[in-house]
């Protein structure tokens, strides 16, 4: 795979034809891509930021814009751009492919999730796929034209077999691949580590700007956690971005700035590294919801697992299935968010929850309900209060929260504290409660075994005295 993408012969565009599409000129890019070159540490991956912050005529910010002149003026088949989380790869790679098209090439754009899919049709290149159904396509004969560029946007997520095909027939075709994403946040769940072996034996442009983030501190903090620099994370404690508790205490936290955030009307993604955990809190949020007279307390139906949902709640599908047509433009994809609007005899009606206003955080439904069937409800849909990292990549929401059990890894850590543009908040469980020994108070640590002889009441009695308590206005 690494031979084919670093051999030459690739179409590309001219110097200056690309520059102007993109609204500079060829010297000022040049110029721009040499800096960030020179500055790059072959440690730290740092990289210059000096000028960024300009715009091109085209709206793209000096280090976008050298990022996509870089891959479309090269001859070699493949090219690769890194972006931290919020760096606007995705709007880039839209940018880049209306130039190609401009010189008469075709683009087809291609993740791996169909959700992302939608995230790519959405910012303009219009023949988008998951790579999953596109290389079905290509084995039922769908004809690619010579010349095509093939866009893959969060590249980190494409199987590696998917990379290598998508490479052959690239080479096969005289096309040209533009891999664009970010080797250091979640990588495929089977296969892997294609894009980081692509970025580590080719080389790669990479933005520097996390534009995504109101505060600028954030923006300096969330590249260092990147990086897996211990330090970013006392910026994030300074900003009172992290909070420690027991593991009850955390799971209240949660529920209780998910919940004010519903009653705020903003958008909001609560990431846990387990599923066990996602379900856990959906069902603690739930009975919130279901108190205040958010959701129906009423007719139900089953989901999977045998929870319950009814009017009111949030639902997240686990499955593709084109063959629905959710809302205009859009089929069933795995990911999506639904609220649930009425219980039918064979299901719900529901209505896809689109995105969040990036200015307000209020969430927007979709113009159009459909019915969502029984069999779907208890074999493929969860409730979606809570989700898993690879659920909640490349969501932007206005406030974004994560519960560490300090079991995840660097790169679930990353994901998870990038999704939001006002707030990102880490709830860590650091101990499993407190302890009396010799008149002084100790925490109690993680799966810590207790001596002392004799049976225990069920944690959940007190926890749910404590909620009932908690509703009525009384103290703990």
């Amino acid at each position: 795979m690494c031979q084919q993408a670093q051999r030459t012969g690739a179409p590309a565009l001219g110097r200056e034809f690309c520059a102007a599409q993109l609204g500079a000129d060829a010297d000022t890019l040049e110029a721009q891509l040499g800096a960030a070159a020179r500055a790059q540490d072959a440690d730290t991956q740092a990289q210059d930021t000096r000028g960024c912050g300009r715009l091109t005529r085209a709206g793209l910010q000096m280090d976008q814009a050298a990022m996509i002149y870089e891959a479309l003026t090269s001859t070699r088949r493949v090219s690769v751009g890194v972006g931290p989380a919020g760096a606007g790869k995705t709007h880039t790679a839209a940018v880049g492919a209306r130039a190609w098209e401009a010189a008469g090439g075709e683009v087809i754009g291609l993740t791996c999730a169909q959700a992302a899919r939608d995230v790519l049709h959405a910012a303009g290149i219009k023949q988008s796929y998951n790579t999953a159904k596109f290389l079905m396509k290509i084995e039922r004969g769908q004809p690619v034209r010579p010349g095509t560029l093939f866009v893959i946007d969060e590249g980190s997520m494409v199987p590696m077999n998917h990379l290598a095909r998508i490479i052959d027939l690239a080479e096969k075709h005289g096309g040209k691949v533009f891999v664009t994403g970010d080797h250091r946040q979640l990588a495929a769940v089977e296969s892997g580590g294609g894009m980081a072996m692509l970025a580590n034996h080719l080389g790669y442009t990479q933005l520097a700007v996390p534009v995504r983030f109101e505060a600028e501190w954030e923006r300096d903090a969330s590249l260092r956690l990147r990086q897996g620099d211990k330090s970013a994370l006392e910026a994030y404690a300074e900003h009172g971005r992290i909070i420690g508790a027991s593991r009850e205490e955390a799971f209240g936290i949660l529920r209780q700035r998910y919940v004010a955030h519903r009653l705020a009307g903003e958008g909001t993604l609560l990431m846990a590294h387990d599923r066990g955990d996602c379900r856990e809190l959906s069902r603690m949020i739930r009975d919130d919801l279901i108190h205040l007279g958010f959701v129906d307390d009423g007719l139900s139906v089953e989901i999977s697992e045998g929870e319950r949902a009814s009017a009111g709640d949030v639902i997240v599908c686990r499955e593709n299935d084109s063959r629905v047509e959710t809302d205009p433009g859009h089929t069933l994809t795995n990911g999506d968010l639904f609220q649930i609007e009425s219980v039918g005899a064979n299901g719900v009606w529901v209505r896809r929850v689109v995105e969040c206003d990036r200015q307000t955080g209020q969430m927007r439904p979709a113009e159009r309900a459909f019915f969502y069937g029984e069999s779907k409800l208890r074999e493929r849909t969860d409730l979606g209060y809570a989700v898993t990292g690879h659920k909640g990549m490349g969501g932007t929401v206005r406030g974004g929260q994560a519960l560490v059990t300090g079991t995840e890894p660097r790169e679930w850590v990353y994901v998870a504290g990038t999704r939001g543009t006002h707030d990102n908040t880490f709830v860590a469980i650091t101990h499993d409660g407190v302890k009396d020994k010799d008149g002084i108070k100790l925490a109690v640590q993680a799966r810590e075994a207790d001596p002392a002889p004799g049976t225990r009441p069920d944690p959940e009695l007190a926890r749910r005295e404590r909620l009932d308590r908690e509703r009525e206005g009384l103290p703990p």
